[in-house]
């Protein structure tokens, strides 16, 4: 069922046309099912700057955490973790931004010291407050060069998006 939307007294002869042009609109059912499903569609994969994150901006977090560390150094690094954070590396473990900062200073301070990784997949729990991601790594300084796996455990905030709770390095055999 089609109608047109126009003022009572636009179609004085009750004929059902719209004088001023306008197209026709959606008959009220047929506009609540589009509404409806447009909005479905938008919980289901997560909008940006929804409350519904998914594994895709997961990824999406990863990678821009990998081009901020690559851009703005020990920063970048830092800056991504939530701020009780822990960074996990053979038998090193240090939490909180401050331990972090420390720990990284002094690779990032080092003008021949390189990190790049790239996430290969990511999974979010059920209720979207939690998630992780995994990918190669590789760090280059002064000639040498390591490679290896991480896993990288994220937190879902709603006003500042996906932020490290736990990064895991291990160096390939």
């Amino acid at each position: 069922m089609t109608r047109f939307v126009a003022p009572p007294d636009a179609d004085p002869a009750g004929e059902g046309r719209d004088p001023a042009g306008f197209a026709p609109a959606i008959a009220p059912p047929a506009a609540a099912a589009v509404a409806a499903a447009v909005v479905g569609l938008a919980l289901l994969v997560g909008c940006p700057g929804s409350d519904r994150p998914t594994a895709d901006s997961l990824l999406e977090a990863d990678r821009a955490f990998a081009a901020a560390t690559a851009r703005r150094g020990v920063d970048g690094w830092v800056e991504a973790f939530r701020p009780d954070g822990m960074q996990i590396s053979g038998a090193a473990v240090v939490e909180g931004h401050d331990a972090i900062r420390a720990a990284m200073a002094p690779p990032f301070s080092d003008s021949t010291f390189s990190l790049e990784w790239a996430p290969e997949g990511a999974r979010i729990s059920d209720d979207r407050s939690l998630g992780y991601s995994w990918g190669r790594y590789t760090t280059r300084r002064g000639g040498e060069e390591e490679s290896g796996r991480y896993l990288t455990v994220w937190r879902w905030e709603p006003e500042r998006g996906w932020r490290v709770e736990a990064d895991i390095g291990s160096p390939a055999p």
